[in-house]
C-alpha cells in the first residue's frame, strides 16, 4: 500500500503491512479504519487466537 512506512496523521503511529502482526507479535493493534474492522478481524483470526487485541477507537472505543 502507498501508506505503508508512513504515519497516522496527528499521532505518529506507524502504518505497517498486515504481515507485521505475525513478525512483531504486538499485544494490541489500533484499527483506525474502524469501518473495515469486521473485514480486518476476519482476515486476522490467527492474531486474536494468539491473544492479540484490536483497539477500535471509533465510532465507540472497543478493545476486542
Amino acid at each position: 500500500s502507498k501508506k505503508h512506512g508512513l504515519y497516522a496523521p496527528g499521532c505518529h503511529i506507524p502504518v505497517v503491512p498486515s504481515e507485521e502482526l505475525y513478525i512483531r507479535s504486538p499485544d494490541s493493534v489500533i484499527v483506525l479504519a474502524w469501518q473495515y474492522y469486521d473485514v480486518i478481524a476476519a482476515r486476522h483470526l490467527q492474531f486474536t487466537e494468539q491473544g492479540g487485541k484490536f483497539v477500535v477507537p471509533l465510532p465507540d472505543l472497543m478493545v476486542i
